[in-house]
C-alpha cells in the first residue's frame, strides 16, 4: 500500500474510532484517507479546538468553520471528534503533533478525498 492520501468514506450505522496519523483499512473493508507520516504533511487550513468528544459538524469547534471537502482538517494530541450525523467532509484529516487525535464515527458517515 502506497502512502499518501486515499479517497474514502467511513460508513453510516457503525462505530469507528481512528487514530489520525497514517492510512487505516478499517475492519469493514473501506480505506479511510489521512495525511501520514512519511514526505511532507499538507498545511492545516482547519484546525479543531473543541473539547474532546465534541461534533465534527459544530462551527464552533474548528478555526475556520466545520471543514469542507477541501479542508486540511487538524485534531490535536488526545482529542476524539465525534460524527454523528451523514455529509461530514474534508479532503485530509491529520494531527497537530506527532501524537495525533482521534475521530468516532457513531451514527454518521465521513467523507474523505477531493
Amino acid at each position: 500500500m502506497s502512502s499518501g492520501t486515499q479517497r474514502g468514506a467511513l460508513a453510516h450505522g457503525r462505530r469507528h474510532v481512528v487514530t489520525i496519523f497514517t492510512i487505516v483499512v478499517l475492519s469493514i473493508g473501506v480505506m479511510a484517507a489521512f495525511a501520514t507520516s512519511a514526505g511532507a504533511l499538507p498545511t492545516c487550513t482547519d484546525n479543531y479546538s473543541g473539547s474532546t468528544g465534541g461534533d465534527w459538524a459544530t462551527s464552533g469547534n474548528w478555526s475556520a468553520g466545520v471543514p469542507t471537502a477541501t479542508s486540511v482538517a487538524c485534531i490535536p494530541s488526545g482529542t476524539t471528534v465525534d460524527v454523528e450525523e451523514s455529509g461530514d467532509v474534508a479532503e485530509v484529516i491529520q494531527g497537530t503533533t506527532s501524537t495525533p487525535g482521534s475521530v468516532d464515527v457513531t451514527s454518521g458517515s465521513l467523507t474523505l478525498g477531493p
